[in-house]
């Protein structure tokens, strides 16, 4: 097997583990939303949605990353009040209707624990004014500020216009990349190595091989990192160094079991 089909295996494999569990997420959001319209206090809400990586399609499975979750969006009427107002608001809601599972906040969303999934969900206030939709959420908990701005369809657009621009493999690379992340205790957040790859200026690349080896080998200017995440990072561009050195010694094999020691097989 090549580098290349390697990489190509491991993604096949992660869209194989998400499709295992779209059905159990599908459902589970179709009485997330039913329970949301039948809410004693729906009155005060404009509008609620998913967003986020599961939208994007670049969540990795549970199977994978335990702690993926799905956020969603829930928009109220107004910015009368502060937002841990709202945010005790859904769990008032979530106490009434998920009982039976695990709630608890953790700012700025209130969390619930289902078997098959985790919401994190989100109080907003939608706004006008911009070409996108533009909503306030609340800050989080170490900001000077109460809320913050978020604009989910225009991240979203962006994703899918660098994708495209890039032959469709940004996605693939997200997830090849989250799971490496995955692998190396989360180094970093899955929200920065979005923003990365999405704003990055990919040269010369062809395929996943030549997209996986440029992303990581730029992934250390996403964020201030530790010297311990800095070390980590620096191991995995001096593997892939090592596997450009064996294939120009025409050695695949050896580059091959370079790449597995950096993403084991799922």
């Amino acid at each position: 097997m090549t580098c290349l089909q390697y990489l190509n295996h491991i993604n096949e494999c992660i869209n194989k583990e998400k499709e295992k569990e779209e059905q159990s997420i599908r459902t589970s959001l179709i009485y997330l939303k039913m329970h949301l319209n039948n809410w004693s206090k729906t009155s005060e809400i404009q509008e609620h949605h998913e967003f986020g990586s599961y939208v994007r399609g670049t969540k990795l499975p549970k199977s994978i990353d335990p702690d993926t979750d799905i956020d969603y969006m829930v928009v109220f009427d107004s910015t009368r009040f502060k937002p841990q107002t709202y945010i005790d608001k859904i769990r008032e809601f979530a106490d009434k209707y998920y009982r039976a599972s695990p709630v608890h906040q953790d700012h700025p969303t209130m969390v619930i624990e289902l078997g098959n999934v985790r919401f994190e969900i989100t109080p907003a206030v939608k706004l006008y004014g911009a070409s996108y939709p533009r909503y306030n959420i609340p800050a989080p908990q170490q900001s000077f500020l109460q809320w913050i701005d978020t604009y989910p369809e225009e991240i979203e657009q962006n994703l899918r216009d660098a994708n495209r621009r890039n032959n469709y493999m940004l996605k693939p690379l997200i997830r090849l990349l989250k799971y490496w992340n995955v692998k190396n205790g989360k180094i970093l957040t899955s929200y920065k190595i979005e923003q990365y790859v999405t704003s990055h200026i990919f040269f010369g690349c062809h395929n996943l091989e030549d997209y996986f080896i440029e992303g990581a080998n730029w992934l250390s200017t996403t964020q201030v990192l530790t010297e311990t995440k800095r070390r980590k990072i620096a191991a995995l561009q001096l593997g892939l160094s090592q596997i450009r050195q064996y294939k120009q010694n025409g050695n695949e094999f050896l580059a091959e079991l370079k790449l597995r020691s950096i993403l084991p097989d799922l």
